[in-house]
């Protein structure tokens, strides 16, 4: 499957979804919605760069123990 279909289907849905609250609830309940998702989007992608940014840096804690273990057994020899 390609993804530039399933992301124009997801784009058709979610346009379809738009036109349907600016016909039934009207303008500002669908820039509301609009403005929720977005949030929502927002909140999760920054989220997922806190997760990536604290295993990098628990990544490089371990990179550091691994070389100063390095150093002390090549001090020792």
């Amino acid at each position: 499957m390609d993804v530039f279909s399933v992301a124009a289907g997801a784009a058709g849905v979610l346009g379809a979804y738009f036109l349907y609250l600016v016909a039934t609830k009207g303008l500002s309940a669908a820039v509301a919605w609009v403005k929720t998702k977005w949030s929502s989007i927002e909140a999760s992608a920054v989220s997922d760069l806190k997760t990536a940014q604290t295993t990098v840096h628990a990544d490089i804690a371990k990179v550091k123990a691994d070389v100063a273990a390095i150093k002390a057994k090549v001090g020792m020899v």
